[in-house]
């Protein structure tokens, strides 16, 4: 019977130190992801939540006299961390910038469904039709602009705004104030007024779904998007700036020491349980 109760219990064992394993692995990879992205604009560090294992049949040992065990342990949920990073100063006019709370909203064409970002690298770019002059992300995603109540690409060629303001309208440069509000200037000093960029809010932004290129979707944690003025969710949008990544690489690194720490004590768990196992069959 003793040697049935000690299989039993080096099984555990060996399962136990499986899921440490298999938990500590992600971590690594989470934690190495982070580390490679620390020059990336707009990327927001990942952080993983442990949670233990008690397995169902559990609770019919406890009622015959057993003691309550754990089962091991697992990644619950993978968050990203959306504090405020560092800004970068640049000669691009489009190169934007948030600080404090708030989501630039893109999308691929005006039927595709909203995407987000705190990486505000826009440029002058193509449309859907291959023409040039909205301003669209490295992806080729368009940033979403208030124009006068309608929301959609905006476009600054040449053209376009000689269209809307006249042919005596030559364009100088662009500027974006702190409210997200795009101004075109002429060469005679003229300036009128484009669009204001759309920013939109979360109840949970740690929720969101990562896609990749700082590019996220709304989950159902993480509610719906809500467009309300910058004073109100506190966001200061700057513009010949980019957000540098927030990962802290110390934090990083320790953290990194501190998985592989733990992976290595649950393969030397794994290779214990497996040995007294050999011992066990060996005696039965």
């Amino acid at each position: 019977m003793s040697v049935i109760n000690g299989g039993v219990s080096a099984l555990h064992g060996l399962w136990t130190g499986v899921t440490g394993l298999n938990a500590f692995s992600n971590a690594l990879s989470v934690t190495s992801d982070n580390i490679a992205n620390i020059n990336t604009y707009g990327f927001k560090g990942r952080r993983l939540v442990f949670a233990d294992i008690f397995a169902d049949t559990q609770v019919i040992y406890n009622r015959l006299g057993g003691s309550q065990e754990g089962e091991g342990v697992r990644v619950a949920d993978v968050r990203s961390d959306f504090t405020q990073g560092a800004f970068e100063t640049t000669t691009n006019p489009f190169d934007l910038a948030i600080e404090g709370n708030g989501f630039f909203v893109v999308k691929a064409n005006p039927d595709a469904p909203e995407l987000y970002t705190r990486a505000g690298h826009f440029d002058i770019g193509f449309d859907e039709n291959g023409v040039k002059g909205v301003l669209v992300n490295p992806e080729g995603l368009q940033l979403q602009v208030d124009q006068n109540g309608a929301i959609g690409a905006l476009n600054v060629s040449a053209d376009s705004l000689k269209q809307r303001f006249g042919d005596d309208f030559v364009i100088a440069g662009f500027s974006v104030d702190k409210d997200g509000v795009i101004t075109a200037e002429s060469v005679t000093g003229r300036t009128e007024v484009l669009g204001k960029v759309q920013i939109v809010k979360f109840h949970d932004p740690e929720a969101l779904l990562p896609l990749g290129g700082g590019i996220f979707t709304q989950s159902h944690d993480s509610g719906i998007p809500v467009q309300i003025s910058q004073e109100a969710i506190g966001a200061v949008v700057h513009d010949h700036a980019l957000e540098l990544s927030n990962v802290n690489l110390s934090d990083q690194f320790t953290n990194l020491i501190e998985y592989q720490r733990a992976f290595q004590i649950n393969n030397q768990m794994v290779r214990l349980s497996d040995e007294i196992l050999q011992t066990l069959v060996r005696m039965a």
